[in-house]
Protein backbone atom coordinates (compact mmCIF):
# COMPACT_ATOMS: atom_id res chain seq x y z
CA UNK A 1 0.00 0.00 0.00
CA UNK A 2 1.42 3.34 -1.04
CA UNK A 3 1.29 6.06 1.60
CA UNK A 4 0.41 9.66 0.87
CA UNK A 5 2.91 12.48 1.01
CA UNK A 6 1.58 15.87 2.06
CA UNK A 7 3.14 18.97 0.53
CA UNK A 8 2.48 22.41 1.99
CA UNK A 9 1.64 24.92 -0.74
CA UNK A 10 0.74 28.59 -0.99
CA UNK A 11 -2.32 27.80 -3.09
CA UNK A 12 -5.34 29.60 -1.60
CA UNK A 13 -7.80 30.20 -4.44
CA UNK A 14 -9.82 27.08 -5.27
CA UNK A 15 -10.97 28.44 -8.65
CA UNK A 16 -7.36 29.13 -9.69
CA UNK A 17 -6.34 25.63 -8.54
CA UNK A 18 -9.09 24.14 -10.72
CA UNK A 19 -7.94 26.15 -13.76
CA UNK A 20 -4.29 25.26 -13.13
CA UNK A 21 -5.17 21.54 -12.95
CA UNK A 22 -6.93 21.90 -16.29
CA UNK A 23 -3.78 23.45 -17.74
CA UNK A 24 -1.91 20.42 -16.41
CA UNK A 25 -3.99 18.06 -18.55
CA UNK A 26 -7.12 17.36 -16.50
CA UNK A 27 -10.48 18.19 -18.03
CA UNK A 28 -12.87 20.04 -15.71
CA UNK A 29 -15.08 16.92 -15.55
CA UNK A 30 -12.12 14.97 -14.11
CA UNK A 31 -11.77 17.23 -11.05
CA UNK A 32 -14.12 17.11 -8.08
CA UNK A 33 -14.65 20.04 -5.75
CA UNK A 34 -16.45 19.39 -2.45
CA UNK A 35 -17.80 21.73 0.25
CA UNK A 36 -16.53 19.30 2.90
CA UNK A 37 -13.41 17.15 2.68
CA UNK A 38 -13.99 13.59 1.42
CA UNK A 39 -11.89 10.47 1.91
CA UNK A 40 -9.30 9.82 -0.77
CA UNK A 41 -9.30 6.40 -2.49
CA UNK A 42 -6.33 4.12 -2.78
CA UNK A 43 -5.46 2.11 -5.89
CA UNK A 44 -7.67 -0.80 -4.73
CA UNK A 45 -10.68 1.44 -4.24
CA UNK A 46 -10.15 1.48 -0.48
CA UNK A 47 -11.02 4.64 1.45
CA UNK A 48 -8.00 6.26 3.07
CA UNK A 49 -7.89 8.36 6.23
CA UNK A 50 -6.59 11.31 4.18
CA UNK A 51 -9.32 13.73 3.13
CA UNK A 52 -9.49 16.64 0.68
CA UNK A 53 -11.89 19.19 -0.78
CA UNK A 54 -10.40 19.13 -4.30
CA UNK A 55 -9.93 15.60 -5.65
CA UNK A 56 -8.66 14.08 -8.87
CA UNK A 57 -10.07 10.54 -8.80
CA UNK A 58 -7.52 7.78 -9.32
CA UNK A 59 -9.07 6.66 -12.63
CA UNK A 60 -7.94 10.00 -14.12
CA UNK A 61 -4.53 10.01 -12.45
CA UNK A 62 -3.18 6.89 -14.16
CA UNK A 63 -3.02 3.10 -14.03
CA UNK A 64 -2.81 1.61 -10.52
CA UNK A 65 -2.91 5.12 -9.08
CA UNK A 66 -4.41 6.68 -5.98
CA UNK A 67 -6.56 9.81 -5.77
CA UNK A 68 -4.72 13.12 -5.69
CA UNK A 69 -6.14 15.65 -3.26
CA UNK A 70 -5.85 19.24 -2.15
CA UNK A 71 -6.85 19.71 1.50
CA UNK A 72 -7.90 23.11 2.84
CA UNK A 73 -5.81 24.07 5.88
CA UNK A 74 -6.69 26.35 8.79
CA UNK A 75 -4.52 29.14 7.32
CA UNK A 76 -6.56 29.10 4.08
CA UNK A 77 -3.93 27.33 1.98
CA UNK A 78 -4.38 23.96 0.30
CA UNK A 79 -2.04 21.07 1.07
CA UNK A 80 -1.31 18.75 -1.87
CA UNK A 81 -1.81 15.07 -1.01
CA UNK A 82 -0.06 12.77 -3.49
CA UNK A 83 0.79 9.11 -3.00
CA UNK A 84 4.40 8.04 -3.02
CA UNK A 85 3.64 5.74 -5.98
CA UNK A 86 2.11 8.54 -8.06
CA UNK A 87 4.99 10.91 -7.33
CA UNK A 88 7.42 8.41 -8.90
CA UNK A 89 5.38 6.54 -11.50
CA UNK A 90 5.36 7.31 -15.20
CA UNK A 91 1.64 7.98 -15.31
CA UNK A 92 1.47 11.80 -15.15
CA UNK A 93 -0.93 13.43 -17.60
CA UNK A 94 0.77 15.18 -20.47
CA UNK A 95 0.01 18.80 -21.25
CA UNK A 96 1.78 21.67 -22.91
CA UNK A 97 3.00 22.58 -19.42
CA UNK A 98 4.14 19.15 -18.31
CA UNK A 99 5.75 16.21 -20.10
CA UNK A 100 7.69 14.61 -17.23
CA UNK A 101 6.88 11.46 -15.32
CA UNK A 102 5.14 11.44 -11.98
CA UNK A 103 3.25 13.95 -9.91
CA UNK A 104 6.47 15.05 -8.25
CA UNK A 105 8.11 18.31 -7.15
CA UNK A 106 8.63 19.34 -10.78
CA UNK A 107 4.93 18.77 -11.52
CA UNK A 108 3.95 20.78 -8.42
CA UNK A 109 6.25 23.62 -9.51
CA UNK A 110 4.48 23.81 -12.89
CA UNK A 111 1.10 23.60 -11.15
CA UNK A 112 2.13 26.49 -8.89
CA UNK A 113 3.16 28.55 -11.92
CA UNK A 114 -0.17 27.94 -13.65
CA UNK A 115 -1.99 28.69 -10.38
CA UNK A 116 -0.13 32.01 -10.02
CA UNK A 117 -1.07 32.92 -13.59
CA UNK A 118 -4.80 32.28 -13.07
CA UNK A 119 -4.84 33.85 -9.60
CA UNK A 120 -3.13 37.01 -10.89
CA UNK A 121 -5.56 37.31 -13.81
CA UNK A 122 -8.48 37.07 -11.38
CA UNK A 123 -6.97 39.64 -9.02
CA UNK A 124 -6.26 42.04 -11.89
CA UNK A 125 -9.82 41.71 -13.13
CA UNK A 126 -11.18 42.35 -9.61
CA UNK A 127 -9.14 45.56 -9.51
CA UNK A 128 -10.47 46.82 -12.85
CA UNK A 129 -7.55 45.79 -15.05
CA UNK A 130 -7.67 43.66 -18.17
CA UNK A 131 -5.01 41.76 -20.08
CA UNK A 132 -4.04 43.57 -23.29
CA UNK A 133 -1.37 41.07 -24.30
CA UNK A 134 0.47 38.08 -22.92
CA UNK A 135 3.66 36.43 -24.03
CA UNK A 136 5.52 33.37 -22.81
CA UNK A 137 9.30 33.19 -23.14
CA UNK A 138 11.61 30.58 -21.66
CA UNK A 139 8.92 29.38 -19.24
CA UNK A 140 8.14 32.91 -18.02
CA UNK A 141 4.81 34.63 -18.63
CA UNK A 142 4.65 38.35 -19.35
CA UNK A 143 1.33 40.18 -19.08
CA UNK A 144 0.58 43.64 -20.42
CA UNK A 145 -2.36 45.18 -18.58
CA UNK A 146 -4.71 48.08 -19.16
CA UNK A 147 -7.50 49.69 -17.17
CA UNK A 148 -11.11 50.25 -18.02
CA UNK A 149 -11.82 53.94 -18.43
CA UNK A 150 -15.07 55.10 -16.83
CA UNK A 151 -16.86 58.43 -16.97
CA UNK A 152 -16.86 60.97 -19.67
Amino acid sequence: MSHYTKVKTKLRNAAAIMKALQDMGFERSMIQQHEQAVALEGYRGDKRKDRAEIVIPRRFVGGASNDIGFKLQEDGSYEAIISEYDSHSGCARKSKYHDEHGYNAKWLKKLNQRYAYHNLKEELSDQGFFIEAENEEDGQIFLECGTHMFGG
